[in-house]
């Protein structure tokens, strides 16, 4: 294959979709107002999405899914 027949599609194949991040604890409690405390109880009465394990003591949150459960929280309108 010469440089002229590259294309960046046979390397990312379509749909992209951008790298979501990951916030950790003090970031979501910052973002929602909501403590530790509320946070984790929120989570397992599955009220609050389920966090992402980062390591064996580490864990985040997915910042699209924190802003869609703000979002659910305070529908426009």
């Amino acid at each position: 294959m010469s440089k002229q027949d590259f294309s960046p599609t046979e390397i990312v194949p379509p749909p992209y979709t951008p790298l979501d991040k990951i916030l950790r604890r003090p970031a979501v409690s910052e973002i929602t107002g909501l403590s530790r405390s509320t946070l984790h109880d929120y989570v397992r009465k599955g009220i609050f999405p389920v966090p992402v394990k980062l390591g064996p003591r580490n864990v985040g949150w997915k910042a699209s899914q924190v802003s869609a459960w703000i979002n659910s929280r305070h529908p426009k309108g």
